[in-house]
């Protein structure tokens, strides 16, 4: 499976997340967004710009630790740059069935990556 197949199984994974809760979900027409999707998690509730990524168990800390990458593509030629404040809200992450959707203000400090399998992440985890 290519890293563009995980990354629609994960966003599929997502929005299967959102409709089992009752979440609004919505897209944005363009993909250069810093954000997947946004959702409003109560009636009349405030849109929240939510991240989407899959984790997986990387090169810093293969032990029991899951991570996603955390910086974003800006095209073909441009490389990768990190997240920003006011990029996305909440990031989503899963791998198989565990899943997390943890706050901006959480992770905004995390440079390339976050180990969302960290004990330091339990209580974000759905």
């Amino acid at each position: 499976m290519t890293t563009t197949q995980r990354g629609k199984r994960t966003e599929a994974l997502f929005i299967i997340t959102a409709l089992e809760r009752d979440w609004e979900l919505a897209t944005p027409f363009c993909e250069d967004n810093g954000y997947d999707f946004i959702i409003r998690r109560e009636k009349m509730g405030q849109w929240e710009a939510v991240q989407v990524k899959t984790a997986y168990h990387g090169g810093r800390d293969k032990r029991n630790f899951l991570e996603v990458g955390f910086r974003r593509s800006k095209g073909k030629f441009s490389g990768v740059q990190p997240y920003n404040k006011g990029d996305f809200d909440l990031l989503f992450a899963a791998s198989g069935k565990d899943r997390w959707i943890i706050p901006w203000d959480i992770v905004k400090d995390q440079k390339s990556y976050v180990l969302v399998g960290h004990p330091k992440y339990d209580e974000y985890r759905i």
